[in-house]
């Protein structure tokens, strides 16, 4: 069995390049399937008798089984390889698009536990194959290339499955990320026995689902980081949760045009996790690059508060494309810098700790966002409340940065 490099990449290794697109098509897959009902969330909600702001309990159901998966997850990727596990992970997720397909509102509950199963497995697996094979000092720029994975999957779903949804209905749209995340499964066949020379086949899969995050709260830098991800996530996915709804029921847009602007808010964000991920290896500061995404991310939540029919399509996708340079653009770097605080040997363990908390964010903000709906009976207005979320992280992160200065 091939030892872990814990400072820099393996003696035998395969080129990062080919590392790196295979880690960022799982996670782009992954991704499409955890924001699939968002992006055709009107259409959907309508065939299965509910209402279109219930998308945000179906997010924080795949969210939750995301975060019991991610906690166990550095244990399982040990185990049975990283690469394994990303299959295992795209599976879930084929498995879980099928199943909400059929039509029937249970089964679109089932498939979405399945898929946020499924989601729970991509980061660790991939953080543990980026920290073997990524030279330290660009560590920050790969793990944030690596994420630009999850708007890349926004941006496909929020092109192609309203399109698919107006052509050929909605279950289509969803058996078409079944398809896709098969496929992905089947071509990393070839690479798994070389890549995964450093599974420990014997390691006991321990039940106890609080190791990871017990370790991370014990190391207060981790700990503050992990709860500012809290923060964070919660922001980001009442953004990519609701934008799409938001903007057909309160600003008159179709369901294709609402989709385009979502996808833009996507495309920053890979160009946000590409540029801070940069900004934070120049710097050589990940902290003080999550400081300015929280100022960034504040001010465009009391933008979308006065946002009204009247503003022109112009400055809306202005707004939008700056709401996703920050507050989709950040994951990169605190991934990165949780690999950097990680005890030695632990980086996956770590992982699946810190990406609890950030579930428990995607988990708890969607879900409190539509309960608030109810009352506020405005999504826009509503932006106001993960607005705060922003000074709150603002204040961990400053007690961060001043720890480690």
């Amino acid at each position: 069995m091939a030892p872990i490099s814990l400072s820099g990449p393996d003696a035998d290794t395969p080129p990062l390049a080919l590392v790196l697109a295979a880690v960022t098509l799982v996670q782009a897959i992954a991704s499409m399937g955890m924001l699939s009902f968002s992006v055709i969330a009107p259409s959907a909600a309508l065939s299965l008798g509910v209402g279109a702001e219930l998308i945000g309990l179906q997010i924080s159901l795949a969210y939750i089984a995301a975060t019991c998966c991610s906690v166990p997850a550095g244990t399982l990727v040990r185990r049975w390889g990283a690469v394994r596990a990303s299959q295992l992970a795209l599976l879930l997720c084929t498995a879980g698009t099928a199943v909400a397909a059929s039509g029937y509102l249970v089964l679109a509950a089932v498939g979405s536990v399945l898929i946020g199963l499924g989601y729970g497995l991509t980061n660790p697996a991939a953080s543990h194959l980026l920290f073997r094979f990524t030279p330290p000092h660009r560590r920050n720029l790969v793990f944030s290339l690596k994420q630009t994975g999850v708007p890349l999957g926004g941006i496909c779903a929020g092109l192609v499955l309203p399109r698919l949804t107006v052509g050929f209905g909605w279950p289509v749209a969803l058996l078409a990320v079944s398809v896709v995340g098969a496929v992905l499964a089947v071509l990393l066949l070839p690479v798994r026995a070389s890549w995964d020379t450093d599974r420990q086949p014997g390691l006991a899969i321990r039940a106890d689902l609080t190791e990871g995050p017990r370790m991370v709260w014990r190391a207060r830098p981790l700990r503050l980081l992990s709860v500012t991800a809290f923060c964070f996530s919660g922001l980001q996915l009442c953004l990519v949760s609701f934008l799409v709804t938001m903007l057909v029921t309160e600003l008159d847009y179709s369901l294709v045009l609402a989709g385009t602007v979502a996808a833009v808010a996507q495309a920053a964000g890979v160009v946000g996790r590409i540029v801070w991920g940069w900004i934070a290896d120049r710097m050589e500061s990940a902290l003080g690059v999550l400081i300015m995404v929280a100022v960034t991310s504040a001010l465009a939540c009391g933008l979308t508060a006065v946002l009204h029919p009247g503003w022109p399509a112009s400055m809306v996708v202005a707004l939008f494309l700056g709401f996703g340079l920050s507050a989709i653009g950040w994951n990169g770097v605190f991934l990165a810098e949780v690999a950097r605080l990680a005890p030695a040997g632990t980086v996956g363990m770590a992982t699946g700790g810190a990406l609890a908390f950030t579930f428990a964010g995607v988990a708890v903000g969607p879900t409190v966002f539509s309960g608030l709906y109810t009352v506020v009976g405005s999504y826009t207005t509503m932006f106001i409340f993960p607005g705060l979320l922003m000074i709150v992280s603002l204040g961990l992160l400053r007690a961060a940065h001043r720890e480690s200065t």
